[in-house]
């Protein structure tokens, strides 16, 4: 479903949609940030404040929202591995911890997983409710406003970084369902099958977009 692309826009009528763009940016990219600094209830808080604005705001679908918090549950994921390797290696080291403790999440990376969940749910909301020439215009105006250079070098790579998320969220997404229309399974296989083809569009959509930047300049 490409309504359900991670980060993709929406077109709408809400409150969000209709609020200055160059505000959404700059909340976004300071509340993306600021979450990694807060303690992990306010993370928490955030994270559900962002949740609740886009079901109750932007109506968004169950696909949407958990397509938005996909990495959130892949970096879980890894985290949960990575405190496997680190309390089996404690463990063999000290012989004080107990056996079944190898399996014990490691209660210190709670504050991350929340943090990355408050900053993904917040990007969703400038994604969702802003579209992708409206992000690069407000990025443009705070440079400008900022440096005092009407050139805004900086906000054209940053916008064209950030426009590029969703487009290879779209890849990836068609890429998954060619494989799943072949009968594919989820399995490393499937990663180690589709990534190539995905850094392969990938590289030629960024050239595509650099040919067409480049025509465009007088």
């Amino acid at each position: 479903m490409e309504s359900s692309i991670f980060f993709r826009y929406r077109t709408g009528n809400s409150i969000l949609h209709k609020a200055n763009p160059s505000l959404k940016v700059f909340l976004s990219l300071f509340l993306s940030a600021f979450s990694f600094w807060l303690p992990v209830r306010y993370s928490a808080l955030l994270f559900m404040l962002a949740f609740l604005l886009s079901v109750f705001v932007l109506h968004s679908t169950m696909h949407e929202l958990f397509s938005d918090l996909k990495p959130t549950f892949v970096y879980a994921a890894l985290l949960f591995v990575a405190t496997i390797f680190l309390n089996a290696a404690e463990y063999i080291a000290t012989k004080d911890a107990h056996l079944k403790m190898i399996f014990t999440p490691n209660a210190t990376y709670l504050p991350l997983f929340f943090s990355t969940a408050a900053a993904l749910q917040t990007t969703s909301l400038l994604y969702r409710s802003t579209s992708a020439f409206q992000i690069s215009e407000s990025i443009s105006v705070i440079e400008k406003k900022i440096t005092k250079n009407e050139n805004a070098p900086i906000s054209k790579s940053l916008s064209l970084a950030l426009s590029f998320i969703p487009r290879i969220a779209q890849i990836w997404t068609r890429l998954e369902n060619a494989w799943k229309a072949r009968a594919g399974k989820n399995s490393p296989k499937k990663i180690a099958t589709l990534v190539p083809f995905l850094f392969h569009e990938a590289m030629r959509n960024a050239f595509e977009k650099s040919l067409a930047l480049e025509n465009r300049l007088p």
